[in-house]
């Protein structure tokens, strides 16, 4: 399937096909010519290698004929910004998160309500308080670009206020539409990439990179050899002339002074936000290894009920939910709840421990801390 898209455009053709027009296979050796050539010029000239001269000039000229808008004085006078990092309070641990374009604030509101609310005596009990704080975290969604709102958002005080409306709705999922609650872009070849690392000197990395579903927009340049992204509109929402793209990534950090005790991330779409705060809760308040943490079902409320992952393997662990009293749909596929990669500190024994997603592709190598 991928490879009958690929042939739709020149340059995707090109440089991700091989010379009989087939998909490369595992193993194959891919020597990217053209991709090195462009990173050549950025290194040496820095910024101004991709967002002016040939590489600029070249990107315009092959958006513009394809019926795209954008222009070299669109891409002279953007600015990246540094990422501003917040911190929360989650289970006695600091929380670090990234602000916009990535959905660290929403992270860190939904961990401090649960922070405030007693831990669920059951499955059913941990499904519902999940979706309830999920509902009233997402209201905000659009309220993070304004900084009274992050305050907001942010404040653990303000936590424990939502933690009691949440606690008085326990365990009644009111059928309603949630229209703050976005869908997701599901991809069964491919999606967003997060991996996590340590190393023994207790440096630690949490990654998530993304250019959109499926190899982004599947269109590549011929001239530059990357791939355009695909990071507007769909369920990231709608936007004018001069916004930034938003995505729902959040690689995130949970520190215990300055030990790192877990870095997390996650892919997925919409359920990113919601597989790292579930997954966090399940392995620092439900106290599980970090492995079961990870294969634990997970939830999320989308349109008029709360989705369940319910698939092989792990239909025995859930909840036996009342479906005539409860608005609740039992999901039985894989991946549909985010795909989270993580490592953890084991303080007792001195060792990194890493899990991946095992409703995914990824792998996993521990080592002794000295």
């Amino acid at each position: 399937m991928a490879k009958e898209v690929f042939k739709q455009y020149e340059g995707t053709k090109t440089h991700f096909l091989d010379s009989q027009g087939a998909s490369f296979q595992a193993g194959d050796t891919v020597v990217q010519k053209t991709l090195a050539s462009t990173l050549k010029v950025i290194s040496l000239n820095g910024k101004s290698g991709f967002y002016e001269g040939e590489v600029a000039q070249k990107m315009v000229e092959d958006i513009q004929s394809n019926g795209g808008l954008l222009t070299l004085e669109d891409l002279k006078n953007y600015k990246a910004l540094d990422a501003e990092v917040f911190q929360g309070i989650f289970q006695g641990l600091n929380v670090h998160a990234l602000n916009l374009p990535s959905y660290g604030a929403i992270t860190i509101q939904i961990l401090q309500i649960l922070d405030h609310l007693a831990i669920a005596e059951s499955e059913e009990e941990w499904a519902s308080q999940i979706g309830e704080v999920t509902k009233l975290a997402y209201t905000y969604r659009k309220h993070q670009q304004d900084r009274d709102s992050l305050e907001h958002i942010l404040s653990y005080e303000q936590a424990a206020k939502w933690a009691k409306q949440v606690e008085e709705k326990k365990l009644n999922l009111v059928a309603q539409n949630n229209s703050e609650i976005p869908g997701s872009w599901v991809a069964s070849i491919g999606h967003t990439t997060h991996l996590t690392a340590a190393d023994k000197k207790g440096n630690v990395v949490s990654l998530t990179q993304t250019i959109g579903p499926n190899m982004g927009s599947k269109v590549a340049s011929k001239d530059l050899g990357f791939l355009y992204a695909v990071t507007l509109g769909g369920y990231l929402g709608e936007y004018k002339p001069g916004d930034r793209s938003n995505s729902h990534i959040t690689p995130t950090l949970f520190m215990d002074k300055e030990q790192v005790a877990l870095a997390i991330g996650a892919a997925g779409g919409s359920r990113i936000v919601t597989a790292v705060t579930q997954v966090a809760h399940r392995y620092f308040a439900q106290q599980h290894n970090l492995n079961r943490a990870l294969f634990l079902p997970r939830v999320y409320p989308f349109e008029d009920s709360l989705w369940i992952e319910d698939h092989d393997g792990i239909k025995p662990l859930n909840a036996d939910f009342d479906l005539d009293n409860y608005p609740v749909k039992m999901i039985d596929q894989k991946a549909r709840f985010g795909r989270v990669h993580a490592v953890a500190y084991d303080s007792i024994n001195k060792l990194w421990v890493g899990a991946a997603d095992p409703d995914w592709e990824g792998s996993v190598e521990n080592y002794q801390s000295k």
